[in-house]
């Protein structure tokens, strides 16, 4: 009985080879029939977390996409949402942040120094805190996206 699905397997494993060959899965295709930029698009798509909506920030400010003024400090409040993971991106300059995410009942603090070109907060379905503090001087602006 062993022998007979021994056979039946390495028929299944011999027809599966001959096919992948036959519809070209060798290693010596060089070309993908989409660009690295449609292939970075698909990954991003299902791997990437969805932005934080407008609707779900408080706080220092309620709109994404402006720049608004944080005077020596200020803090962000995201709402909880049904969704495991939201990215937010906050961009500025001669600022620093405090990133507070609320887990299982514990809070995670992450620390960042603010970019023109920005930083990339993942926040939690339980929400989260972002403290923004400029350094050296009262006023100091930021952007979140």
């Amino acid at each position: 009985m062993s022998a007979r699905v021994l056979l039946v397997v390495l028929v299944v494993l011999v027809l599966l080879f001959a096919l992948g060959a036959g519809c070209g899965a060798t290693d010596r295709r060089t070309t993908f029939s989409c660009s690295r930029e449609q292939q970075r698009a698909w990954m991003d798509r299902i791997f990437r977390p969805r932005p934080v909506a407008s609707g779900e920030v408080s706080g220092c400010t309620t709109t994404l996409g402006r720049a608004f003024v944080v005077p020596g400090g200020c803090t962000v409040v995201v709402a909880p949402s049904a969704d495991r993971f939201r990215r937010l991106v906050v961009k500025g300059a001669k600022a620093r942040l405090d990133t507070t995410t609320d887990a299982d009942g514990r809070s995670i603090v992450l620390h960042a120094e603010l970019t023109d070109a920005g930083s990339e907060v993942t926040i939690g379905k339980d929400g989260g805190r972002i403290n923004l503090k400029c350094d050296d001087i009262q006023l100091c602006q930021a952007v979140l996206e």
